[in-house]
């Protein structure tokens, strides 16, 4: 009796493992293909409403205001999520995001850079960015990019972590290229 029971066990945890590899349940726990649409509600530093729409696949994974479906705060780029300088916000803080954006006042104090963070769209929408001493020492051609977008104005991807210095969002930056 007990050797059926363990037999019939061993084969269920082997079908059930067999469904989960062949993906016909994924770890949302919905069969095959199937995709889980999500709206999360947030509120941003204007106390304006916006979600987040999420249909399961990441490439169209976008982040809108409720008022106006071209005011997006995020897109997907390469399976990267891509925020502009308007989409960064407090909650926000300690994570670690890559920003597409354009560069003004580009400034080097002992060996550390600072300069603003301008949004694509509206350049009046602005957030601290500062590259220090080992980031800068390590690779020169950094600071160059950036002073050569803040002369040209042209568009180039900062990744950085999302931080707060004197009351007033910052982005730590290590990383700066254009595409």
């Amino acid at each position: 009796m007990k050797k059926g029971f363990i037999i019939w066990l061993l084969i269920a945890v082997v079908a059930v493992a067999g469904a989960f590899a062949g993906g016909l349940i994924t770890d949302n726990g919905l069969v095959g293909g199937q995709s889980e649409a999500k709206t999360v509600s947030v509120n941003n530093e204007n106390n304006q409403q916006t979600s987040v729409v999420n249909d399961g696949n990441k490439q169209n994974d976008s982040k809108v205001n409720d008022n106006d479906e071209n005011k997006k705060i995020y897109t997907m780029e390469d399976g990267v999520k891509v925020y502009y300088v308007s989409g960064i916000n407090k909650d926000m803080m300690g994570q670690t995001i890559t920003i597409k954006c354009k560069v003004a006042n580009v400034k080097e104090r002992k060996d550390t850079v600072f300069f603003q963070l301008q949004d694509i769209k509206h350049q009046n929408k602005t957030v601290n960015g500062v590259m220090f001493k080992k980031t800068n020492a390590d690779n020169k051609e950094r600071k160059e990019v950036l002073e050569h977008a803040a002369q040209g104005k042209s568009t180039i991807y900062i990744e950085g972590q999302v931080d707060e210095y004197k009351g007033a969002l910052e982005v730590k930056t290590w990383k700066v290229y254009t595409k």
